[in-house]
């Protein structure tokens, strides 16, 4: 892992040395050497470039874009039609990705509630049970009914 470090100037050569290096060299730790040069850079106000760190994104602002526009053009797909779009475009990227994407972009990503698999049968004998009861609803106020499989009945 490289560490920003001292750029040193010998002549016509340059060479960055890291930070790991220059503390060995002067026998100190390594967090010593840290706070120095922040010092050094926060009392010249030149800040200390060095290599960044980690991953690139594989989204660039095209794909960001593109992402957005489709998201705006249909907001009910799925994380797989968002990513059969996106590889379309040869960006070969996980579910977890595209659900980050989402985020990072201002919306949100909901899942859909799940209704259980019930039969007709089981479907019957419930709404006969319910009937022998006499909850008193309209046929309306069944259809918002989920049918969950949690319950038993006789």
């Amino acid at each position: 892992m490289y560490i920003p470090g001292i750029v040193v100037v010998d002549g016509m050569n340059t060479v960055m040395i890291c930070q790991y290096d220059v503390s060995n060299l002067i026998d100190v730790q390594r967090t010593t050497v840290e706070d120095a040069i922040n010092r050094v850079a926060t009392t010249t106000g030149t800040t200390l470039t060095g290599k960044s760190m980690g991953r690139s994104s594989s989204f660039d602002d095209y794909t960001k874009r593109h992402l957005e526009r489709i998201i705006r053009s249909n907001s009910f797909q799925t994380i797989e039609t968002l990513q059969g779009q996106l590889r379309s475009m040869s960006k070969y990227v996980s579910r977890t990705t595209v659900k980050n994407w989402i985020k990072k972009l201002g919306f949100k990503y909901r899942s859909a509630e799940r209704k259980s698999k019930l039969s007709d049968d089981q479907k019957k004998n419930r709404f006969e049970s319910a009937i022998e009861h006499d909850i008193g609803w309209t046929d309306k106020q069944w259809e918002q009914v989920v049918w969950s499989d949690e319950s038993k009945f006789c």
